[in-house]
């Protein structure tokens, strides 16, 4: 299963009871996006790719690596 996101939020309900917030932007100059991974207020981790649903795939899977889900 490669649903990063889908992972993260089961993981993330789970383990603290809540869902992460993704904060996605254009970058600028660049066809590309940067996604950051919010616990409530805390930053956790971001994805930067070409389209939005990429970089919010990879901002979650960078999320389960920090959170030791994945290696």
């Amino acid at each position: 299963d490669n649903n990063f996101k889908d992972i993260l939020q089961r993981y993330m309900n789970n383990t603290f009871e809540t869902k992460p917030i993704y904060k996605t932007i254009k970058l600028d100059d660049e066809n590309m996006y940067k996604s950051k991974v919010y616990k409530e207020e805390e930053y956790i981790t971001e994805g930067i790719e070409n389209t939005i649903k990429k970089a919010e795939q990879l901002a979650a899977k960078n999320t389960l690596i920090h959170y030791g889900v994945l290696n």
